[in-house]
């Protein structure tokens, strides 16, 4: 049987954390992975995670942080063994959190090496426009 590729992988990811299934996420993950949320300081999930159990306490601390109401893989676009997704989400803080609602576009990045993912790097708020916007300098 062929190795999967990597958009399939990526999408296998995206499928797991839309029924929530975080193990299924981090078997994805190679170890050690490069995994980043560049975003606001605020966002008290953001950063950088580097072991399967970290990206496993990130998941969680998204779940304690946030309630998620949408959250959707609109465009994989593979090239090699990089993969872009462009997304969609909303998102609403739980009681008790200084976050704001969250509506509008992901862009994450991921790259596929022998099976699993040593990296994958999501952009949210100013650093995601940032990034977008860095592409038509």
């Amino acid at each position: 049987m062929a190795a999967p590729q990597p958009a399939e992988v990526v999408q296998s990811v995206y499928a797991a954390f839309g029924s929530g299934d975080v193990d299924r996420i981090l078997e994805a993950c190679a170890e050690p992975c490069d995994w980043r949320f560049v975003t606001a300081a605020a966002i008290p999930y953001g950063g950088a995670r580097r072991s399967r159990r970290d990206i496993g306490e990130f998941f969680a601390q998204v779940a304690a942080a946030e309630d998620i109401a949408a959250f959707e893989p609109r465009e994989v676009i593979a090239s090699g063994a990089h993969v872009t997704v462009l997304g969609w989400e909303r998102c609403t803080p739980k009681q008790g959190t200084a976050l704001r609602d969250r509506v509008g576009p992901r862009l994450d990045g991921a790259r596929r090496q022998g099976g699993a993912l040593p990296r994958l790097l999501r952009f949210g708020g100013r650093a995601r426009s940032a990034a977008l916007s860095a592409d038509r300098e």
